[in-house]
């Protein structure tokens, strides 16, 4: 306000500070030896500062004004132990405000009053700097890959390594890695021949704990067919060992099994079995699932063929079982002979319902000048039962007589 004789005013600071600045070295040697180092700060980094400030100006005096002090808020927020620990250094946070909020009167923010929003950079620890050297050595033998961290000066322990073998002429792979808190090393092995075919790995903590896998795959081949013996093995403290053993084997396009079985997982181990078959005389597939001796869940589908010049005969059935009962029992029968006779029988048992068959029988009588074709149904089951026959004679490619 200027009122030509004295003058008034209300003079808002507003102020932003940063004092941040990264200081290292980078060094590579021929693509094989890499150095980095990055020096820490002395004790506290500045990344950001805002703040502002309130004065009243009378004339050529400014005073500074503290505005609504009333229920002013600070906020501090820190990283936290564990990245001191890991790193020697800690993120802090600050943020300071008048809260005018559930005041009727008084002006909107940011007029309420001074603010301050800092965040910072502190050490935790006495280190120097940051130092990390990675190396790389590769022949036609082996290639290796070292990498190691370090905090010179530090109170705390920060030493980390971490190595890679690989091993071209054995393909074996060795890894190892070492840290204050924690110390771990794994070595794995890959097979890869005409007979087997193989992956294995163990890792080891701190000395003392063993986790280990076996992966493998024999194969054995045949004139016909070929034979193959998987193997999987989980090995952990302080639990079962877990295993998966069994064959698969194929013999040509007429038929095809498997055997598998799983322990480790529940009390009693858990099996798989199932056969595949085609030939001539029978099409089926069947299969079980089974935990231990008793509990056992089996399929079962499939016909038996018998083929010759004068007769034909097929034989279908499928069967359901469970540990408890037979779900699903379906039998039948079909034959036919040249120019004679065809039978046909089908029976279905399902839990809960009473056994249903049907018999069907269609034969042919040939005479000197005339033909009798005779026929035959039976049906029984819980819902229905009847029985019908049949006969037709035929002469001179006329129908005579017929009965039912």
């Amino acid at each position: 306000v200027d009122a030509m004789v004295s003058r008034a005013a209300l003079h808002v600071t507003g102020t932003l500070h940063s004092s941040t600045a990264l200081k290292g070295r980078v060094d590579l040697d021929r693509g094989r030896v890499l150095s980095v180092q990055i020096d820490v700060p002395e004790e506290k980094m500045d990344i950001l500062d805002i703040s502002s400030e309130f004065a009243i100006v009378h004339n050529t005096v400014e005073k500074k004004q503290a505005m609504i002090t009333d229920n002013r808020q600070t906020v501090k927020v820190c990283s936290g132990d564990l990245l001191g620990r890991v790193t020697g250094l800690e993120v802090c946070g600050e943020l300071q405000y008048p809260n005018a909020s559930r005041q009727a009167q008084g002006p909107y923010f940011p007029l309420t009053g001074p603010t301050k929003l800092s965040l910072a950079l502190r050490k935790t620890d006495s280190l120097t700097s940051y130092k990390l050297l990675a190396k790389r050595v590769e022949n036609k033998k082996q290639s290796v890959a070292q990498l190691s961290f370090n905090t010179p000066g530090s109170k705390i322990d920060r030493s980390m390594a971490f190595d890679l073998v690989l091993n071209h002429v054995d393909n074996q792979l060795e890894i190892s890695a070492a840290s204050p808190w924690k110390k771990a090393e794994f070595k794995g092995a890959i097979t890869n021949t005409k007979s087997l075919m193989g992956v294995r790995g163990s890792f080891i903590t701190d000395d003392v704990n063993v986790y280990s896998v076996t992966s493998e795959m024999k194969m054995d081949k045949t004139k016909s067919g070929m034979k193959l013996s998987p193997l999987v093995e989980i090995r952990q403290p302080g639990s079962d060992n877990i295993a998966l053993t069994g064959m698969l084997a194929q013999e040509g396009a007429k038929s095809a099994t498997a055997d598998l079985s799983l322990t480790g997982l529940t009390a009693q181990p858990l099996t798989f079995k199932s056969a595949l078959t085609n030939t001539k005389k029978e099409m089926s597939m069947e299969g079980a699932v089974a935990n231990g001796d008793k509990q056992v869940y089996s399929a079962r589908v499939g016909t038996q063929m018998n083929f010759n010049a004068k007769k034909m005969e097929v034989t279908p059935f499928l069967s359901v079982k469970t540990p408890r009962s037979e779900l699903v029992n379906v039998a039948g029968s079909a034959a036919y002979t040249t120019g004679k006779l065809v039978k046909g029988k089908l029976a279905v048992n399902l839990l809960r319902f009473k056994p249903a068959t049907v018999d069907v029988t269609l034969s042919t009588d040939a005479r000197k000048r005339s033909l009798r074709y005779k026929g035959k149904a039976i049906v029984k089951s819980s819902l229905v039962s009847g029985k019908m026959d049949s006969q037709i004679n035929v002469k001179a490619g006329r129908l005579i007589n017929g009965k039912t």
